[in-house]
């Protein structure tokens, strides 16, 4: 696949995190995403501290997210006598073309 990318603005975020449950959003102020941790002790009791917070609604600055528009697929389907197939859908000028690719 092949996309174009962007961050979320500012405005999306806010939004967006408004709108989740105050669970998901207590999980994502609580949460180092991906740092190690001692244990999984330590990630309830820092999510359970979350809860707490007074304002769940808030947005954290460090949270957003990208978009991404494609405008190219390419399946691709072995076989054993190498006679692979290949199944490309690219969006041209607005409109998505379907073509094959030789192996």
């Amino acid at each position: 696949m092949k996309a174009k990318i962007k961050k979320t603005s500012d405005e999306f975020n806010q939004k967006y995190f408004f709108d989740r449950s105050e669970e998901k959003n207590a999980l994502a102020i609580s949460s180092n995403q991906s740092k190690p941790i001692d244990s999984y002790n330590q990630v309830k009791e820092n999510y359970n501290k979350s809860l707490k917070n007074d304002d769940l609604k808030k947005c954290p600055e460090y949270w957003g997210g990208y978009s991404f528009t494609p405008y190219y697929f390419e399946f691709w389907e072995g076989h054993e006598s190498r006679i692979n197939k290949r199944e490309v859908f690219e969006k041209i000028d607005g409109v998505w073309k379907h073509s094959f690719l030789q192996p």
